[in-house]
């Protein structure tokens, strides 16, 4: 299972604490879950970051994404997040398909 969709978040709101925000995104899929990178004090950031995940090992019926702030010193901040039945989410298919077994 593959999502191959460039994500961007637009209007971030600041930290009421710095007036920043370093957004990074989290995909969670049952267990399985993976990071992007951060963007430092950027409120319109644009991902472009492909995540793979094993569908044969996955009992879970949604995929998660979840927007965060990184904070440097206490634990980071919750922004946002969206929700997508698996049906919705792309597969690898040929020629592709060698790339994430």
């Amino acid at each position: 299972m593959e999502d191959n969709v460039e994500g961007v978040a637009e209007d971030l709101p600041p930290n009421p604490v710095t007036s920043n925000v370093d957004p990074y995104v989290e995909v969670k899929v049952g267990n399985y879950k993976g990071k992007t990178r951060h963007f430092e004090k950027k409120f319109n950031p644009k991902w472009k970051q492909v995540f793979a995940f094993s569908k044969e090992r996955i009992q879970s019926l949604f995929v998660e994404v979840f927007v965060r702030d990184k904070d440097m010193v206490a634990r980071d901040d919750y922004i946002g997040k969206v929700e997508f039945d698996m049906h919705e989410v792309l597969t690898r298919v040929p020629p592709y398909s060698h790339l994430a077994p």
